[in-house]
């Protein structure tokens, strides 16, 4: 009866080896072969957006602004306080196209600075500017001027740069 007992159990140990071999081999089989299906399926779906996008980017189309629309100003950003020596960027928003020019005054003196140039609105109506305090700027409220013009009007806005001692 010892032999029969230990057969049986070493048969019972050999049958739960192959069940839980044939087990893993199915449970991986089946990760196998879903990751295949899914990934077929995120290939054809990216094609699908990829196409989607093109299309779509190619049928727009900026209206048209009447030319005699009022230009407005605003400030978008303006970095703010500053030390001298620091260097200033400003955006603003206006109409497509509008030239604008800034001026800043450090005591009512109009700043020399190369970047405060004449710029023209991008086809959003943003305008950037950047430009350096100069060494020795006393600390306090300046004013930021900008002016923008499109054929007959104009548009105004007035940021305010404060320096820190």
């Amino acid at each position: 009866m010892g032999k029969t007992k230990k057969g049986n159990i070493k048969k019972s140990i050999i049958k739960t080896l192959i069940y839980v071999i044939v087990l893993f081999i199915i449970i991986v089989s089946a990760g196998v072969a879903y990751t295949w299906y899914l990934s077929k399926d995120v290939v054809n779906v990216s094609n699908e957006i990829v196409e989607t996008q093109v299309i779509s980017s190619t049928k727009i189309t900026r209206p048209a602004l009447d030319p005699n629309s009022a230009v407005g100003a605003s400030v978008q950003s303006l970095s703010s306080p500053v030390l001298a020596g620091d260097r200033v960027d400003m955006v603003i928003k206006t109409r497509q196209y509008a030239d604008c020019s800034i001026i800043v005054e450090y005591n009512k003196i109009p700043s020399k600075d190369p970047g405060l140039t004449i710029k023209q609105a991008d086809d959003y109506g943003t305008v950037n500017w950047q430009w350096s305090i100069p060494e020795g700027t006393p600390a306090g409220k300046w004013p930021v001027k900008v002016t923008c013009k499109y054929g007959e009007k104009s548009g105004y806005v007035e940021g305010e740069l404060v320096v820190k001692s």
